[in-house]
């Protein structure tokens, strides 16, 4: 959930031309929602989305404007948000829903999102951020000992939590420094939080889902570009049971459709594949687009792009 760094420069660069020239979210909703195809403009750097269907809403976390921006730095500046934005006719709803700075929010450079019951949980740097659903006021934060760059988040049926540490410190300009602090995180129904697996051979883990089976899915960033893709899987003890390969590495954005799974990478001009489980071939369904995170949604899929906006688009499960 970071491409907008190694692709800031590049955007600038055509703004300057063109100057001179989306875990469990809540009560399924109780009629299938039509086709949807919208893209909608108007966020800063948008991370990560999740559906609450119950109140029929995507959630969108922002890291923010300010210093980053321009130096494509994340820093602890109280200045991400997360937006509220209509799930039937895609229209932003409220942009600032919650706010670092306001209404006593803490909220640095908001990434994954999940959701459980009345909770929304948020990545947001070393901490684990909780908002009221109904309200958007913040619960609390639960620090992430050790951790340097928490990422995506997923939430099981039960609502435990999980969360991905990439390994990396903040990244200055258009590098990454690796810091070895690879990890998944739980934080349980008790509020206990443990490592649920760490270790480099999670190979800079970002992209979370929460398997109906207990099992965890995560895609791996894995800064060598030469790298595959790969998806780990996890068993509910958190050891490496299997290996999901796609053709490309640089993996963000994770979902799954049933045996389907979804993924987007940011080799090159980036790809968003679909791969049938177990032995499918992986399929391009969203080609030449760099996006960050993305969810699946009753029949769409919900993703983010790197030029901060939210494209949804129907799915047609690979056969």
């Amino acid at each position: 959930m970071f491409g907008w760094i190694r692709w800031r420069r590049r955007l600038l660069f055509l703004a300057v031309l063109a100057a001179a020239g989306l875990g469990l979210a809540g009560i399924a909703s109780e009629k299938p929602l039509p086709a949807r195809n919208f893209t909608i403009p108007g966020f800063t750097i948008p991370e990560s989305v999740v559906a609450d269907p119950g109140n029929d809403v995507w959630y969108v976390s922002n890291i923010g404007a300010g210093g980053e921006v321009a130096s494509g730095e994340i820093r602890a500046d109280n200045n991400g948000f997360i937006s509220q934005v209509s799930r039937s006719n895609g229209k932003i709803l409220n942009l600032k829903w919650a706010a670092g700075g306001e209404n006593g929010v803490n909220l640095d450079s908001p990434h994954g999102l999940g959701i459980f019951s009345s909770t929304l949980y948020a990545a947001d740097l070393t901490r684990i951020r909780r908002f009221d659903l109904k309200t958007g006021k913040q619960l609390d934060s639960v620090e992430v000992p050790g951790s340097t760059f928490l990422n995506d988040v997923a939430v099981d049926s039960s609502g435990n939590v999980y969360v991905s540490d990439s390994g990396f410190a903040s990244p200055s300009g258009n590098d990454l420094k690796v810091t070895g602090t690879d990890a998944i995180w739980k934080l349980d129904t008790k509020g206990k939080l443990t490592r649920f697996a760490s270790g480099v051979w999670l190979e800079n883990p970002n992209g979370l889902v929460a398997r109906p089976n207990g099992d965890i899915w995560v895609a791996s960033y894995s800064i060598n570009q030469s790298d595959p893709g790969q998806v780990f899987v996890l068993d509910s003890s958190g050891k490496k049971k299997d290996t999901i390969t796609l053709p490309h590495g640089l993996l963000d954005g994770l979902a799954a459709v049933g045996d389907d799974i979804i993924a987007s990478s940011q080799v090159g001009k980036g790809n968003v594949y679909s791969k049938r489980l177990p032995g499918g071939v992986p399929v391009i369904i969203f080609p030449d687009k760099i996006f960050c995170d993305l969810t699946y949604d009753e029949g769409s899929v919900v993703m983010l792009s790197i030029d901060s906006q939210l494209l949804v688009r129907p799915y047609i499960p690979n056969r």
